[in-house]
């Protein structure tokens, strides 16, 4: 991208981020308002230039629909149907996913490091990291994307240019988060660490250490390595502004990194793919606001179901996630004045269930919670088996294994689960997928 071009996306960019920051001040009536308005936009778009809306909304009256009554006329889709749909979900008729998939395999062979890649010269690609099972492909303009991007950049500080930023995130450029962080600082002082911390964190401890930076931006798993490092005299920074994203954040690494850093922990829970997000109540950092000014939000039996109002190339629309999530509506947030409704930190997936015999179900909150008791393990993996499961553990940790056992298998028996098992390994690391993201649990029909 030349300098003009550049300079032009940041402008629009700025402009898009301002619009997005005004947004945080509605009201309850306005931000209804503004929901109906875009959401009728897309319907009638969606409805007018694809062919699986078309077929869906083909008797439905669009100036009838409101949020509150749009579960009468507009279907639930998910996942599987837009992936194994996907020409027909898309608007534009220039565009096919056999030959997106064709450009993507092209962009893989490349690595993908440093140029935009964009798809005919100007649509940005999105591959989500298939962390449910099935990667899905969202394509967006150049404007859709910005207005994806200001989501983000409206929490940016106006003095972002002078601050030492180390971004230790992997870099390619097929996933949202990564795309999304070089769109915003580009031009910016941005010290990116890329995926050496996976193979070398010597290095990585060394290049921190000297950089000391104010603002960490990176992953839960990888936030949880550092404050061991750090507690081992390893590493020596203290950022005033730390941000995660792309994987849970549970409670118990948020309180260490309170206690380590004397700072609390900025979380980003979005499907940047998607399009969505929650962010941290500025004043409050147990809940997280809803982007309500992006996408309208439901919880159909506890998943959450969302409709990206910007979105029009690949739209979704009523489009189902794995994520579980309780929302709720308090009114004006007393804490920060925000009127977007407001959910806990969600700490795993739906998806991520682990089913046994005779339909006994063992979820990851329940694990997550056993395994919090073990501060000291930097990173694990939990596999399903027949009978049980399978625990590796990454790096030096100084565990009781046996303690470890007794409380997984606790679990195991409180569902009856019979000739339970639980065994675990020590590894020098774990595979991450292509986007960086650690799959903390892997099912039995996934191995």
């Amino acid at each position: 991208m030349d300098k003009k071009n550049k300079n032009i996306e940041r402008e629009v960019l700025e402009q898009l981020t301002r619009e997005s920051r005004a947004s945080l001040r509605m009201n309850k009536i306005m931000l209804n308002i503004y929901q109906t308005e875009r959401l009728r936009e897309i319907l009638f778009f969606a409805k007018s230039k694809s062919r699986w809306y078309g077929e869906k909304l083909k008797n439905v009256e669009i100036d009838k629909i409101t949020t509150e009554n749009m579960s009468q006329y507009v279907p639930i889709t998910n996942k599987k149907e837009f992936t194994e749909n996907w020409d027909a979900f898309c608007t534009d008729a220039k565009l096919s996913k056999n030959q997106i998939d064709v450009f993507l395999k092209e962009i893989n062979k490349s690595g993908n490091r440093e140029e935009w890649n964009l798809y005919k010269g100007k649509y940005h690609v999105i591959s989500s990291s298939g962390s449910s099972g099935r990667p899905g492909i969202y394509v967006y303009t150049k404007e859709e994307w910005l207005r994806q991007c200001a989501q983000y950049s409206r929490f940016v500080s106006s003095n972002f240019d002078k601050l030492r930023i180390a971004n230790l995130t992997v870099k390619s450029l097929l996933f949202a988060s990564p795309r999304c962080s070089k769109t915003i600082m580009q031009g910016r002082r941005d010290y990116d660490l890329d995926e050496e911390y996976f193979r070398d964190p010597d290095t990585i401890n060394q290049r921190l250490t000297e950089l000391n930076p104010e603002v960490l931006i990176t992953l839960p798993s990888i936030l949880e390595r550092l404050i061991k490092e750090k507690e081992q005299g390893n590493l020596d920074i203290n950022p005033s502004f730390i941000k995660v994203s792309a994987e849970p954040l549970n409670k118990h690494l948020k309180e260490n990194t309170i206690r380590i850093f004397d700072n609390p922990v900025i979380n980003n829970y979005f499907a940047g793919s998607e399009g969505f997000s929650a962010f941290t109540c500025k004043a409050d950092n147990q809940r997280m606001h809803l982007s309500e000014d992006y996408c309208t939000y439901e919880t159909i039996g506890s998943k959450l179901t969302i409709t990206n109002l910007w979105l029009k190339t690949t739209p979704l629309i009523r489009y189902q996630l794995d994520d579980k999530v309780e929302i709720k509506d308090e009114g004006r947030c007393e804490s920060c004045g925000c009127s977007f409704r407001t959910i806990m930190e969600p700490q795993g997936r739906a998806s991520e269930k682990f089913i046994y015999e005779n339909n006994k179900i063992v979820t990851a909150l329940e694990m997550v919670d056993k395994m919090n008791y073990y501060p000291c393990i930097s990173e694990y993996q939990i596999q399903q088996t027949k009978k049980g499961i399978i625990i590796n553990l990454a790096g030096d940790n100084s565990t009781d294994d046996n303690r470890i056992k007794q409380s997984m298998m606790q679990i195991l028996k409180q569902k009856k689960i019979s000739e339970a098992t639980v065994e675990i390994f020590h590894v020098d690391h774990i595979e991450r997928s292509g986007s960086g993201k650690l799959k903390q649990f892997i099912k039995l029909d996934e191995l």
